[in-house]
């Protein structure tokens, strides 16, 4: 209980013997009434009765009651007053809050135990009035004129929209707003016809005399795209040149070029099979020439369509025709043992994903020997083979001979003799669209592939994974003509030399370049890369990486030249964690003559232990980098033993700055990149025939030079 305190007291001093005596109380309450004027809804207005105790003692508050009113409209707060002390004062709150738009009154009782005027009376009068609060936002409220305060498009001054609304609350629609048609399209949308429904900017062209789609052309007669038909007379697209009922469906446009409903649906010869379709006809003129259909679904007696296909492999080829030499293949595995001498075969799967199509081959047999004509394989997996001869899966023979590999995966098989995957001698094999050889295993060499005075040509970013052999675990290579770039050479394994790649031999043309070589090992020399005997005049080994690869127990565990003779350009190479128990950690130039090996630009970090670069034979090495060799010896051989031996001017042991790399075995956290303040950056050779792609001086390292990417 709250008590108002007197603020002094009157004290009474008898004239004589001294007596006191108290003042009594004298109430007052004021005012007697309380008019709020006008208040907006949504709004409030609070008030005060004060009530004052202007003599002395104390003047108990009974009650406070509205007596007359609404309770939601006039809210009373006594405050906690329940006693007015002499000479203090105590305000009542009332608070009125209207709800309507009109004039409220109220009145409230306050009693009291003070004895001349025990009960108090207080009239109430208000008036609701519009509202003041901006429900919608838009600045505006009710009582400022906004006419819909539930819209804030809608206020006193907006501009009128086309949306058939008193947007500036004049009281008014401008008439272009109107849609007398109800066709969801006002006059101000372009509604040409506001009496007709169908006409609108919305509709579609019809043939009915009319400008249907108010676009101000009756296009019922025009010829829009010029072919000669208008829509009113058949043509399907008016917009299109190359469709209407006079043309010919043309493949592979994607267009319903003669307007049957059909994209790309050509069978002129009724042979089941669409010039343009999933199995294409090759000659759609003859109903007897058309590719067939290989399915697991399938049956002998079939007739090699779609819908009703081969059952096998041998079957389709038996009934090959010579005009349409392509077999396809529904998801699924099968039996491949394929003798090819002449002519054009192509075997793809339907899906185009090798994932869907296993090819098996029979027990210890290869899939294919194919010693003539022009065969291709499309995106399908070869595993199992294995042959006591050379090749474990395909042979490939005799110097008119050429297979195409496309989105090809080889996995899991195994020669006896040379080229666990592949042997191709005097012929040609192309690989496209990143064929994948996986843990494929010569008994001799050459695990995946094995080539002999051929011609290999990979350029799509082929990959060699987890393949072995003796010499080469993946590739072995003795002469012909080799196009190698873009490719993963990754964790291969030689029991004797070039855990990667083994060459030998005088190819016609070498090119290997932008390839990663990485973890890849062999017994004896050249972890990544082995080339024994190898003069290429014009052979290029450019922009590739040698990462983490290892000699167990010979030389070069990036790559490694060995034999009477050497030859060919290594520029802008980079080198990484390469070792070798021998010398030349990350190269080994060691061939008897080694006057044709121009070494350029090049950059090793971390290889060794013994040596990082080892050169003899007269190898030319100049502006190549090695750092960080274990042992300290970063040069060894001619090019200097790093103990005194002055280097060629241009070669450094500087840190090379590679943007991230750590010493630890794992190429795939590592960025072989220079960093921004690199030295190596326009340090190569001033020769503007090893300038980099922009024009600007050669940077060291495999992201410089003109065949970096």
């Amino acid at each position: 209980m709250t008590h108002v305190r007197a603020a002094s007291v009157l004290l009474l001093l008898a004239a004589c013997g001294g007596d006191k005596a108290s003042t009594p109380p004298e109430l007052t309450v004021e005012p007697a009434s309380l008019d709020f004027g006008t208040i907006g809804l949504g709004a409030e207005d609070t008030q005060s009765v004060t009530l004052s105790n202007l003599g002395g003692g104390t003047v108990s508050v009974l009650s406070v009651t509205l007596t007359d009113g609404d309770a939601d409209v006039w809210i009373i707060d006594r405050n906690d007053v329940d006693e007015v002390l002499g000479g203090e004062s105590a305000d009542i709150s009332i608070t009125f809050r209207p709800e309507e738009t009109q004039a409220y009154g109220g009145q409230v009782q306050i009693r009291t135990d003070y004895d001349e005027q025990p009960s108090w009376v207080i009239s109430l009068s208000g008036v609701g009035g519009l509202s003041e609060a901006d429900e919608d936002g838009d600045g505006v409220s009710v009582a400022d004129g906004d006419c819909d305060d539930g819209n804030a498009s809608v206020y006193p001054g907006a501009d009128e929209l086309c949306d058939g609304l008193d947007n500036d609350c004049n009281s008014s629609v401008p008439d272009d707003e109107a849609d007398d048609d109800y066709d969801g399209y006002r006059v101000c949308d372009n509604d040409c016809d506001d009496d007709d429904g169908s006409v609108n900017p919305g509709a579609t062209e019809a043939c009915d005399d009319k400008d249907t789609d108010c676009d101000g052309i009756n296009a019922d007669n025009e010829d829009g795209d010029g072919d000669g038909l208008t829509v009113c007379e058949g043509d399907c697209d008016d917009t299109e040149a190359l469709r209407s009922p006079d043309l010919d469906e043309i493949c592979d446009d994607l267009l319903d070029n003669d307007c049957d409903g059909g994209v790309d649906d050509i069978d002129v010869d009724m042979d089941g099979h669409s010039a343009c379709g999933e199995v294409p006809d090759c000659n759609d003129s003859d109903a007897n020439a058309y590719p067939l259909v290989v399915s697991n679904g399938g049956s002998s007696d079939g007739d090699g369509t779609l819908l009703d296909p081969y059952d096998s492999i041998d079957t389709a080829l038996a009934v090959l025709d010579a005009e349409c030499r392509t077999i396809y293949l529904d998801d699924g595995s099968y039996e491949l043992s394929l003798a090819w001498s002449d002519g054009e075969l192509r075997v793809e799967s339907l899906s185009g994903n090798p994932g869907d199509v296993t090819l098996t081959a029979p027990k210890a047999s290869r899939h294919a020997t194919i010693t003539g004509g022009e065969v291709t394989f499309d995106s399908v997996t070869f595993t199992g083979g294995s042959a006591v001869e050379d090749g474990g899966s395909i042979s490939i023979t005799n110097n008119n001979t050429v297979v195409e590999l496309r989105d090809v995966v080889m996995s899991g098989n195994l020669s006896d003799n040379d080229g666990g995957a592949v042997y191709v001698s005097n012929g040609l094999l192309r690989l496209k669209r990143g064929c994948v050889f996986e843990g494929n295993v010569a008994e001799d060499d050459g695990g995946a592939i094995y080539v002999d005075s051929a011609t290999l040509v990979d350029e799509e970013g082929s990959q060699y994974l987890s393949n072995t052999g003796k010499k080469g675990g993946a590739l072995y290579i003795n002469g012909g003509d080799i196009t190698l770039t873009d490719a993963s050479i990754r964790s291969n394994a030689a029991s004797v030399e070039g855990g990667g790649i083994a060459m030998t031999g005088t190819p016609s043309s070498f090119l290997l370049e932008r390839t990663q070589f990485a973890l890849n090992d062999s017994e004896g020399d050249g972890g990544g890369a082995l080339f024994n005997g190898v003069d290429a005049a014009t052979g290029v080994l450019r922009n590739n990486r040698f990462q983490d690869n290892e000699s167990v127990s010979g030389n070069g565990g990036g790559l490694a030249f060995t034999g009477a003779v050497a030859g060919m350009v290594l520029a802008n190479n980079t080198f990484t964690g390469n070792s070798a128990t021998l010398d030349g950690g990350a190269m080994y130039l060691g061939a008897t003559n080694s006057t044709n090996i121009d070494a350029v630009a090049n950059v090793s970090h971390s290889s060794g232990p013994n040596t990082g670069l080892f050169t003899a034979g007269g190898a030319v090495v100049t502006y190549t980098t090695v750092y960080g060799t274990a042992s300290g010896v970063d040069f060894a051989g001619e090019a200097g033993d790093g103990k005194g031996a002055p280097l060629e001017a241009t070669n450094s042991t500087r840190s090379p700055e590679l943007a991230d790399f750590s010493n630890d075995n794992n190429p795939d956290n590592d960025d072989l990149t220079l960093s921004g303040g690199s030295p190596e950056i326009d340090d190569g050779p001033p020769d503007k025939a090893y300038n980099d792609g922009d024009g600007s001086p050669n940077d060291r390292g495999y992201t410089g030079g003109p065949g970096a990417e």
